[in-house]
């Protein structure tokens, strides 16, 4: 048993019936013996980091198990990020000393340009995001890239990023990646523009559990163009702040889609401390939970949960650019954009706790127009959100602040239609009935609209 590797695409000089084979292995559970795995198509990349992805292939003792272990491989290509097209042919074994029983796989590769530019669109936060990217692949050969963005956004941001990437031990899922960017973020609600600057560095590793990532991000950032109506509490944090902060995160995403999933469960925990340097001084941790199921063919059941709370260390308070907000057709739907928590002059400020719940059922329009083509990009949504964002004192447990975040939860419920985008994001349109307001919330009953990636 070995591995074999070719330039040459001339991988099969005689054709067999397609028939021959499948007479040779219909019983699927019939034990086989792997002659070879053949990769064809390599001519940049390092032959060893190939040879792990697929080394497993050679230990499967039968043909149920050789088809799960191809898949897997081929997958595992894929996540490299090096290859535009990974494809697994089976054939029986041409060796003339090769057992009854033997085969052999192929794995046909297309390996990437070396060289890539990409100008496309991104959507988030009620925001839309022209991107021009260049990418340098696979430079050693060892799946390692080098990659700029310039993004723009058509309201209010822009950034400009250049990373450096590559797999750890040759392990597709478990990466490092290092990143010098600049960003400019416009925080309409709060009256103020961010202007920030910095190094950050990310080790990604996969466990049973899910994916945890280990971050590390050193930013200089500056609140300007503060007007002189807006509240003493935004002008005074206008100027500069150094932040040094490490954060690790665990993710688990079971959902058969991230955008409109029919079935699975999503869990994201993250916690963050800022004060390894520099004036931003907290810890912050956050929580999101997300449950689907299909209740009848095409009728699904969406409960989510969010939550997130953070303490200030020292004497100075959180800083503006670090709380947490509330409201909008993300999150809260039938409020302004984080219309709801402390507020000034109608000026979000944010708040060091929050909380917030979704329940939505999805259905697929009246008599269905268009079934099988466009009209299944559209569904029926109606939905029940209820969350608050307040300030608390979190060194100790005060169960009326505790009631207080419940009983004064703000809560919505509504109709309307979403429509999904290209697969990556969705936009809804709603008819929101906000509940439970209080006078200084941001309302906005009746119709609402949002697009973007993550919704409550």
């Amino acid at each position: 048993m070995g591995l074999a590797f070719a330039k040459s695409r001339s991988l099969f000089s005689n054709n067999i019936p397609e028939n021959d084979l499948e007479d040779e292995i219909f019983d699927t559970t019939a034990p086989v013996k792997i002659e070879k795995v053949h990769i064809d198509g390599v001519e940049r990349t390092d032959v060893s980091l190939i040879a792990q992805q697929v080394e497993n292939v050679l230990k499967v003792k039968s043909f149920d198990a050789l088809l799960d272990s191809a898949n897997e491989a081929k997958l595992r290509l894929q996540r490299l990020g090096i290859f535009r097209a990974v494809e697994v042919f089976i054939d029986i074994s041409r060796e003339e000393d090769a057992s009854p029983d033997g085969l052999e796989v192929h794995f046909i590769v297309e390996e990437a340009r070396r060289a890539t530019a990409n100008l496309g669109t991104n959507v988030g936060n009620n925001e839309g995001s022209m991107i021009i990217g260049a990418k340098l692949n696979n430079l050693r050969g060892v799946g390692d890239c080098i990659k700029g963005d310039i993004s723009i956004g058509t309201r209010s941001s822009s950034s400009y990023e250049l990373a450096f990437a590559c797999p750890i031990k040759k392990n597709p899922d478990c990466r490092m990646a290092v990143r010098l960017y600049q960003s400019s973020i416009d925080f309409v609600q709060s009256c103020f523009k961010q202007k920030s600057s910095g190094f950050g560095c990310e080790l990604t590793i996969p466990s049973l559990i899910g994916m945890h990532s280990l971050k590390y991000d050193g930013q200089w950032r500056q609140n300007t163009d503060v007007p002189l109506t807006a509240p003493f509490s935004v002008r005074e944090q206008c100027g500069h702040s150094q932040k040094s902060a490490i954060q690790h995160s665990l993710v688990s995403d079971g959902r058969n889609d991230s955008i409109l999933p029919k079935s699975g469960n999503f869990f994201k925990h993250m916690v963050e401390f800022s004060g390894l340097g520099g004036d931003v001084k907290y810890i912050k941790s956050e929580l999101e939970l997300q449950l689907n199921k299909e209740l009848l063919s095409d009728i699904v059941l969406g409960l989510s949960f969010q939550a997130g709370a953070m303490h200030s260390i020292g004497e100075k308070d959180a800083a503006i650019n670090d709380r947490f907000f509330l409201g909008g057709p993300l999150s809260i739907r039938g409020f302004q954009m984080k219309g709801i928590g402390p507020r000034a002059k109608e000026v979000s400020l944010g708040a060091d706790a929050f909380w917030a719940a979704g329940c939505h059922l999805y259905t697929p329009l009246p008599f269905r127009p268009g079934r099988g083509g466009f009209g299944d990009l559209f569904r029926l949504h109606c939905f029940a959100n209820a969350g608050n964002a307040q300030n608390m004192e979190l060194t100790s447990y005060n169960p009326n602040e505790v009631n207080k975040m419940v009983r004064e939860a703000r809560w919505s419920y509504g109709l309307g239609i979403l429509m999904m985008i290209g697969g990556i994001a969705r936009l809804e349109v709603n008819y929101c009935i906000p509940n439970n307001a209080k006078t200084s919330d941001g309302i906005c009953p009746g119709l609402q609209v949002g697009v973007g990636l993550n919704f409550l």
